[in-house]
């Protein structure tokens, strides 16, 4: 029988795709066994000289609130497609791990981030996410205005909003993103 290249393609994907499938079901299922415990303050969950992952609870006296805190990552200067790579994965754990309402990326002294980096997290890390089966959860993003730190950040949220349930919103100021993100 013969296979046209669309066919062989499509039957390739899908096999690649089921491989990949399979090993982030047991990658995530290993991340449901652990148990962690939920600060009750801010806490540092995650930092190397180029970002800092964060817990922000809500309300420290109010179990739910603190639950439902916020993870917040904030990046610093140039950073390599590894570094990248290896801070959007801690988070994608930690999300995995914690239960929140909302994330906060504080992008306004991040350098420069090769566009090799952003087709990863488009094609690769976006899918890892998108089986989290979030509801709907909303991401502030602190960034500056300079013209080209705003179209790279603009076109990676435009693409973010289609394939993630994610109501987006930019800020220059943390605590009204903070805010924002506490806000029913």
């Amino acid at each position: 029988m013969i296979h046209s290249f669309k066919t062989i393609h499509r039957e390739e994907y899908a096999s690649k795709k089921q491989i990949f499938d399979d090993a982030h079901t047991i990658y995530k299922n290993g991340l449901e066994k652990q148990t962690v415990q939920i600060p009750t303050e801010n806490t540092v969950f995650f930092e190397v000289p180029f970002a800092t992952i964060s817990y922000i609870p809500k309300d420290s006296t109010n179990e739910e609130a603190v639950r439902k805190g916020i993870l917040a990552l904030e990046w610093r200067g140039d950073i390599t497609d590894e570094q990248y790579k290896e801070v959007m994965n801690k988070l994608l754990e930690l999300s995995y791990l914690y239960d929140t309402s909302g994330l906060l990326v504080d992008a306004m002294e991040l350098g420069y981030v090769s566009m090799f980096a952003r087709a990863w997290l488009m094609l690769d890390w976006m899918p890892r996410m998108q089986q989290q089966e979030i509801e709907s959860a909303k991401l502030a993003i602190l960034r500056t205005d300079a013209p080209m730190h705003k179209v790279g950040i603009d076109y990676v949220v435009s693409y973010l909003q289609q394939v993630l349930p994610y109501d987006c919103r930019f800020y220059v100021n943390k605590e009204n993103a903070i805010n924002w993100i506490f806000r029913k």
